[in-house]
C-alpha cells in the first residue's frame, strides 16, 4: 500500500512547531484508528499547504490537504447525508481565490471548520484537566451549540477567557498549547462534535482500506429489520458506546445478548459503524450512523409522517 502524506496547515516558521505539528496529527489519527501507511507534512501557513499540496497533485502523488476553514461553511458547501459530495474547494475559492489543481478531487480536500480550536474544544474535559485550576469551563460557547457554528473570533475570545487565570497554566497561545492538547484529545468526541472531522477521518480509512460497507446490491429495508434494531436506529444520534446504546434503547437482555441479537446485524447490513473499525474491543469504541443508516431511518420517517389512507 501507497503511503498518503497529508499536508496540513500548522506549525508555524519553525522546525520545533513543525515538529510538534506533525507528532500531534500523527498521535491524533492513530488514536482515531488510522493505523495505514501516512506520513503528516506540516507546511506552516494555509498557502504553503496549499502550494504544497498542488505539487504532489501534480507528480501523481496520493495526497490530501487539510487546512482551517477561517469562516463558517455555507449550507451549500455541505449539503446531504453523503460527505463525498460536499464541496470545500468551493469554500475556498470563494474565500481564498484558490483553484483545485487538476487531478484533485473535492474528496481530496478537507476541512478543519472553523480553525483546529473548533476540535479542541469538543473534548471539554480535556481542556479543563489539562489548564487545572482556575479555568472556567462556563466561559466557552455552550455545549449544546455546534462547534462547527462558532465564529474564529469568539471561539479564540472564549478560550483566552477561559484560561485567563489559570494557576498553573499560562492563557491559551495557539504555539505553546494546541499541538499538547491536539495529542491528548478524544478524536470520537471530535468526530461526534464535528462531521467535517468525521470526513476526513472516514476519507484517511477508505483510502487505507480500514473502513468498508457492504456491496452497493446489498439492500436493506425497514421491515426487515427487528423492533429492537429499528428502536437502536431511531436513538442514535451521535457516537455511542454500547453501555450507552443499551441505556438508550431500554435493553433487558445481557451485554452479549445485546450485542449478537441487535448491534452485530447493523454493523453487518452497513447501517451502523465503529469508530475505530481496527480495534473492536478497545475502551474507546463507539458506534454510530452511517450515511445509509441515516438515509434509511430517515426515509422511514418520512413515510410516518404521510397521512395513511382510510379504508374504503
Amino acid at each position: 500500500m501507497v503511503a498518503i502524506t497529508v499536508f496540513v496547515e500548522g506549525g508555524g516558521d519553525t522546525n520545533d512547531l513543525r515538529t510538534a505539528c506533525r507528532r500531534a496529527f500523527k498521535t491524533f489519527l492513530t488514536e482515531a484508528g488510522v493505523t495505514g501507511p501516512h506520513t503528516i507534512n506540516a507546511r506552516g501557513s494555509r498557502g504553503k499547504a496549499y502550494e504544497s499540496f498542488c505539487i504532489a497533485i501534480a507528480q501523481g502523488v496520493p495526497a490530501l490537504l487539510l487546512v482551517d476553514s477561517e469562516a463558517l461553511v455555507s449550507a451549500a458547501h455541505q449539503s446531504g447525508e453523503d460527505k463525498s459530495q460536499w464541496k470545500p474547494w468551493e469554500h475556498l475559492r470563494q474565500r481564498d481565490n484558490w483553484s483545485k489543481p487538476k487531478g484533485a478531487t473535492d474528496t481530496d480536500c478537507h476541512l478543519m471548520v472553523v480553525c483546529m480550536e473548533s476540535w479542541l474544544i469538543a473534548d471539554r474535559q480535556r481542556l479543563q484537566a489539562f489548564f487545572g485550576q482556575g479555568f472556567k469551563l462556563n466561559a466557552l460557547p455552550k455545549q449544546s451549540r455546534s462547534i462547527e457554528g462558532i465564529d474564529k473570533e469568539a471561539l479564540y475570545k472564549s478560550l483566552k477567557t477561559a484560561t485567563a487565570h489559570c494557576k498553573t497554566k499560562t492563557e491559551y497561545g495557539k504555539g505553546e498549547h494546541s499541538f499538547t492538547l491536539l495529542r491528548s484529545i478524544d478524536p470520537v468526541k471530535v468526530t461526534g462534535a464535528s462531521r467535517w472531522a468525521e470526513r476526513f477521518i472516514d476519507e484517511l480509512k477508505r483510502r487505507m482500506g480500514i473502513l468498508s460497507g457492504p456491496s452497493e446490491e446489498q439492500v436493506v429495508t425497514w421491515s426487515q429489520l427487528t423492533a429492537d434494531q429499528q428502536g437502536l436506529l431511531t436513538k442514535m444520534t451521535a457516537a455511542h458506546a454500547i453501555t450507552e446504546l443499551m441505556d438508550l434503547t431500554a435493553a433487558s437482555v445481557k451485554r452479549t445478548e445485546f450485542r449478537d441479537q441487535c448491534l452485530t446485524p447493523l454493523l453487518e447490513q452497513g447501517l451502523v459503524t465503529m469508530t475505530i473499525p481496527d480495534k473492536p474491543q478497545s475502551s474507546k469504541q463507539r458506534y454510530r450512523l452511517t450515511e445509509r443508516g441515516s438515509a434509511l431511518l430517515a426515509g422511514q420517517q418520512t413515510k410516518d409522517k404521510m397521512p395513511h389512507e382510510r379504508p374504503v
